[in-house]
């Protein structure tokens, strides 16, 4: 995801799932650490994007899911909630995956939720022992590979990983927007999003 249209932040692959803008602005000047390139600011309260009948999540990712993005916290406390990044989820309709920060019991970490192919949340383990700075840009990345393996890198580390109760397929019967910011019913995320990639694999290092 790139340069914003009217109203939108443009998918940059070709296939347009492209982005709605909801509450929010794109910030024009360029901000360091994060390859120089501009950003949103979420404000924790109702800035978010949705993108309506995406493609890239028609095939319940049966090759797996890769998400990847830059961003920037403002604030690491959640008050024993989550949020997301970028979102198929709602605790009460039919969900696909969740890629987000979450703290529960004290912990925090990164998490991507995996919802099978019965709308059963099969993976929902998370990192509980990270909590990130607000002054610095992350580069942080969750790879789903089916049956195998959830693992998470900052910073091109790897941070996490989980390989029980991995489901051969996500859930491909969701009707959602996919989310940028929030999930339905969730926290919204308060930082910034510079860079946002989705594959419909999972890549490796």
């Amino acid at each position: 995801y790139g340069v914003p249209g009217a109203n939108q932040w443009s998918d940059l692959s070709g296939n347009n799932n492209n982005a709605v803008i909801n509450n929010m602005q794109y910030h024009l000047d360029a901000s360091s650490g994060a390859g120089g390139t501009r950003y949103f600011d979420f404000d924790g309260s109702s800035d978010h994007m949705t993108i309506s009948n995406p493609s890239f999540a028609a095939n319940g990712f049966t090759n797996g899911l890769t998400c990847e993005a830059w961003l920037r916290f403002d604030t690491a406390s959640l008050s024993g909630s989550d949020t997301g990044f970028i979102t198929r989820y709602s605790a009460s309709a039919q969900s696909q995956f969740l890629f987000g920060y979450r703290e529960a019991g004290g912990d925090h970490g990164l998490t991507l939720y995996q919802i099978d192919d019965s709308n059963n949340a099969a993976g929902v383990d998370y990192d509980q022992d990270w909590t990130p700075a607000t002054d610095r840009w992350y580069h942080v990345v969750a790879v789903y590979s089916p049956s195998t393996k959830v693992e998470i890198f900052v910073d091109g580390q790897s941070e996490f990983s989980v390989t029980s109760n991995i489901p051969s397929q996500l859930n491909d019967d969701s009707t959602l927007d996919v989310m940028i910011g929030n999930y339905v019913g969730g926290t919204y995320f308060n930082g910034r999003i510079a860079i946002l990639r989705m594959y419909d694999r999972a890549l490796t290092i």
